[in-house]
């Protein structure tokens, strides 16, 4: 699904205001720039949440494999 954050771009503008005073009085910059977007991590797609579900099961499958062989096996020595 394309990201609605960034419309599949990857990158957002953003405000940055920069400022401070001089002999002048106050001042303030307000100048636009491009950022990553932290919504997708840059790829301009996001998962739903079928997609979501679907990863997240598979990684709890995967990790409880490894623990399994990571595990001795039970064996009783007499």
């Amino acid at each position: 699904m394309i990201c609605p954050e960034c419309d599949g771009q990857g990158s957002v503008e953003e405000d940055e205001i920069s400022g401070g005073v001089n002999e002048n009085g106050p001042y303030m910059y307000i100048d636009l720039i491009e950022q990553f977007c932290m919504e997708c991590n840059g790829t301009g797609k996001v998962l739903t949440q079928d997609e979501h579900d679907a990863l997240f099961y598979d990684r709890i499958k995967r990790l409880n494999v490894l623990e399994m062989l990571e595990k001795p096996p039970d064996s009783k020595l007499h």
